[in-house]
């Protein structure tokens, strides 16, 4: 498709509105404060996130064919991080928004998947085995994200190295390949005010964005690939999220065992 704006066009922009919004609007948002937990010895805004996750949204409905779900979902995900970042909201209570984004999606693909394929093996499977197996997903993978974001520039960088691999596997599907671009040039422009010792955390709005943006891959795949087809293909997206699913599944049975809560920090 033609987009409005180029990948190059976009960084800059981008680049100017963190800059902007961290100068002007961070001591109005968020802070991150040290403790005993923490490295950083200053208090860090956490509007990183908020910036990239709404200006990629607005890059979308100028650049890119994406369902309308999708924006529905990152509204209320980017809104829940926000909530979180400012209120620390409790884990049920974002568990239950979750669930409540997850049963949007679901509805809306009720009855059209009815094969998975994973490598050359395709496999026909019910609605009720495919929503189940879909749930631990998506609530898998959308707070996974979030887990790993405790380091400058983690998160940010290992989505960077995710959108380029997609980019570089789908590179014939063109607007699947530009929705990956432009979030990349986008986290590309955050993470230079990010890498350390960075000048803004993404926080929550940001975390929990790319994580539902994770989550979602495969379904946005499928609504761009312009088929027809019932089949959808989780290969690619099973392989490049290998390392938010070990890391996940390492963090939840380690806290277990040492008697903690998975869900707390």
């Amino acid at each position: 498709m033609n987009t409005v704006l180029s990948p190059s066009l976009i960084f800059c922009i981008s680049l100017i509105i963190h800059f902007f919004c961290i100068k002007y609007f961070a001591r109005y948002y968020a802070f991150d404060r040290p403790d005993e937990r923490k490295l950083h010895g200053n208090s860090k805004s956490l509007i990183g996130g908020l910036i990239f996750s709404l200006f990629f949204l607005a890059i979308g409905m100028l650049n890119l064919e994406l369902p309308s779900w999708f924006y529905i979902g990152s509204l209320i995900s980017i809104i829940l991080g926000a909530l979180d970042d400012n209120f620390d909201i409790k884990w049920y209570y974002k568990l239950l928004v979750q669930v409540i984004i997850y049963g949007i999606i679901t509805h809306n693909y009720f009855g059209q998947i009815n094969t998975i394929t994973f490598f050359d093996i395709s496999f026909p499977i019910n609605q009720f085995s495919l929503m189940s197996i879909y749930l631990i997903w998506f609530i898998g993978i959308y707070n996974a994200v979030n887990l790993i974001d405790g380091l400058d520039a983690l998160a940010g960088g290992f989505m960077v190295l995710l959108t380029i691999s997609l980019i570089i596997i789908f590179s014939e599907s063109i607007n699947f390949l530009n929705i990956n671009l432009f979030l990349c040039v986008i986290l590309l422009s955050y993470i230079v005010y990010n890498q350390r010792s960075s000048m803004v955390f993404m926080g929550d709005s940001g975390s929990l964005f790319l994580g539902y943006f994770i989550a979602v891959l495969p379904l946005i795949h499928f609504d761009t690939n312009d088929s027809t087809s019932n089949n959808i293909d989780i290969t690619y997206f099973l392989i490049i999220s290998t390392y938010l699913i070990a890391d996940t599944t390492r963090v939840f049975f380690t806290r277990i065992f040492l008697g903690k809560s998975p869900m707390d920090a």
